[in-house]
């Protein structure tokens, strides 16, 4: 990914930090278009769920960074 080859060159704090937050926003858009595509699924009684084990602590941290990042832009 283009976003992720930046991370990897000589960037400021900021601007490493703007790149981070830019990925993060670019996952929660693409889980969101997932699921629009499985909310057509569930209509068309053709959705399977895909139960996945996840940590909420680490979740929640995920977030706390992601909008710590949004009040330093």
């Amino acid at each position: 990914m283009f976003l992720q080859s930046l991370l990897s060159s000589q960037l400021s704090e900021q601007v490493c930090n703007i790149v981070k937050l830019v990925i993060a926003q670019v996952n929660i858009l693409l889980a969101l278009v997932n699921d629009v595509l499985d909310l057509k699924l569930i209509e068309e009684n053709q959705f399977e769920p895909n139960l996945q084990i996840f940590n909420p602590k680490e979740t929640f941290e995920f977030l706390k960074n992601m909008f710590k990042g949004l009040s330093n832009v």
